[in-house]
């Protein structure tokens, strides 16, 4: 119709289409969303023409997401240094509460006097940690310190100390 209108033959009309990738912010961030797949707690953004991550995700799509992030040709670089690995954060918070774990013994004696879960707890934190450690390349030890009243002759609770932390120690590894 619109030829027609003109007065122009359809033959003299050349038409040529070639691809349009608009660079308008918002579009190149759900291109990058939809390539990279982001998990729940990882957020994108654009900051002068880089990709942005920040958030947790787990090690494996972070690596994954670097990779892919290469072949973007919309953004000029992809900058993960706000990431956090999850297996990171599960990490710490174990290795806090493993630090933060105490047992209560019975006046004097190795008798533990703490719930008996607590031990079980701990010993599943502890293979996490180990397990954690394994899948961020870092080196784990546990260190059991055992504790006694001030109360009586320091040489003997010298040993009641040791003691104790042995008791917490053998139970970890026969676990």
């Amino acid at each position: 119709v619109l030829l027609d209108s003109a007065r122009v033959h359809p033959d003299d009309v050349k038409a040529s289409w070639y691809e349009y990738r608009s660079l308008d912010p918002p579009l190149v961030l759900r291109r990058a969303e939809a390539a990279l797949q982001p998990p729940p707690g990882v957020t994108l953004r654009l900051q002068d023409g880089r990709l942005v991550a920040s958030g947790t995700a787990p090690l494996a799509w972070q690596q994954a997401a670097q990779l892919r992030a290469a072949s973007l040709t919309d953004v000029t670089a992809y900058d993960d240094s706000a990431l956090q690995m999850t297996e990171a954060a599960q990490f710490n918070e174990l290795r806090q509460a493993i630090s933060s774990t105490e047992f209560r013994f019975e006046g004097g004696t190795l008798a533990i006097t703490s719930d008996p879960d607590a031990v079980a707890a701990l010993v599943q934190q502890a293979r996490d940690v180990l397990r954690l450690g394994d899948v961020l390349g870092r080196d784990v030890r546990v260190v059991v310190v055992g504790h006694a009243s001030t109360e009586g002759a320091a040489a003997t609770n010298r040993r009641l100390k040791l003691s104790r932390a042995q008791v917490v120690r053998n139970r970890l590894i026969n676990a």
